[in-house]
């Protein structure tokens, strides 16, 4: 007999656990990655690009008049004020606003307008401000715009009065689960943009899936808290209003930082599920980081599983293997220990005074190498 059988029982099966999760496109950065996901208790989930799918498309562009009744801005002009700030964006709402706002002015054949972006800053959680101005026009003024949600462009008395102003027709658009984007100029809230996405295919079910195995689901979304509970709804998480529920709206980075570490001192093992750029820092956070393969680079290279073809169920499989493989060590280890406290005893003529037998070479040979095998 021979000891090694102990030190082969887990790097065995790590490896045989790693080799069937990669066969379905779910990848393990390592053996402490798979250790830590039988253990998980809470899943948290970003809600776009992660539940949801990353495209949106473009519901409605609303002019907010002034006290006159009057639209400073046509909706062509707005779309190019979009376009121009969106252009340094990697966020999916970004991209979709700068798609859309492109695909439509140039829908009749006309180049769209040429405008300058200076001073482009993209604040974590809210939105997009910068300086534009039109580069046609020689010594053209630069005009101060935002791209955001209501916390970015209401910074002002200005911008309260305008949003109340039209607050019934957002929430409305909310209530149906439309992300509203605001538009201002100058520290005027001018425009509003609705855009609508849709679940993944998978989303409802892996909650469902994930409930099953007594893992508790939290949707963290950076969307208004009546467009979060719409999706809540859609997914069977409820109303964040509801008590239990663990819905997260108007999440920053650093709330989603602090909604896992929370979980965590009360003692709950975290797995975090995302995609974006933002989503790195709860991904580092997290016992478990798991990125969705069709997200970005930052977010890959910061989780600890990726999910090579961006199916939820991989989430669930994972935990699955997880969970078997780190049964099938606690079942070699015992099966080693036991071979072995027999054998190599009976090897070394531990028990020779009782039975008057002695284990040949031969035997000694093959017991040893059986060990390892088994």
């Amino acid at each position: 007999a021979c000891p090694c059988a102990l030190g082969l029982a887990t790097p065995t099966a790590v490896m045989v656990g790693c080799g069937v999760a990669a066969k379905q496109g779910v990848l393990f950065k390592g053996g402490a990655s798979l250790q830590v996901a039988q253990g998980v208790t809470v899943c948290v989930m970003d809600k776009t690009g992660t539940l949801t799918h990353s495209d949106f498309s473009v519901s409605d562009v609303n002019l907010i008049p002034d006290a006159n009744h009057d639209n400073a801005f046509s909706t062509d002009q707005i779309l190019a004020l979009v376009a121009a700030a969106e252009q340094g964006s990697e966020h999916p709402l970004g991209c979709s606003l700068r798609d859309h706002a492109l695909e439509t002015l140039t829908a009749d054949g006309q180049a769209p307008p040429r405008l300058e972006v200076e001073d482009f800053v993209a604040v974590a959680g809210h939105g997009v401000r910068c300086k534009i101005r039109d580069a046609a026009v020689a010594g053209g003024k630069w005009q101060a715009v935002e791209v955001g949600n209501r916390h970015l462009v209401t910074s002002s008395n200005e911008g309260k009065q305008r949003l109340a102003s039209v607050n019934a027709i957002v929430e409305s658009m909310e209530h149906d689960g439309k992300v509203v984007v605001f538009v201002t100029v100058e520290g005027t809230l001018v425009a509003f943009v609705s855009l609508v996405t849709q679940l993944r295919d998978d989303a409802v079910d892996v909650v469902r899936e994930l409930r099953a195995r007594d893992i508790k689901v939290v949707m963290l979304t950076g969307d208004s808290r009546l467009t979060a509970n719409a999706f809540a709804r859609r997914l069977g998480l409820g109303d964040e209003s509801d008590e239990g529920t663990r819905v997260v709206s108007e999440a920053t980075p650093d709330r989603k930082l602090a909604t896992i570490a929370a979980f965590q001192q009360e003692g709950h093992v975290v797995a975090f599920v995302g995609d974006g750029i933002n989503d790195a820092p709860a991904l580092a956070q997290a016992d478990l980081g798991i990125a969705v393969g069709a997200g970005t680079d930052v977010a890959m290279d910061a989780a600890d599983v990726v999910l090579v073809q961006s199916l939820l169920m991989g989430i669930c499989f994972a935990i699955d293997v997880s969970r078997a493989t780190i049964y099938r060590i606690k079942i070699n280890l015992a099966l080693s220990f036991l071979y072995n406290l027999i054998s190599v005893p009976y090897a070394a003529g531990v028990f020779y005074p009782l039975t008057h037998v002695a284990l040949p070479p031969a035997a000694a040979a093959f017991s040893m190498a059986f060990s390892s095998v088994l």
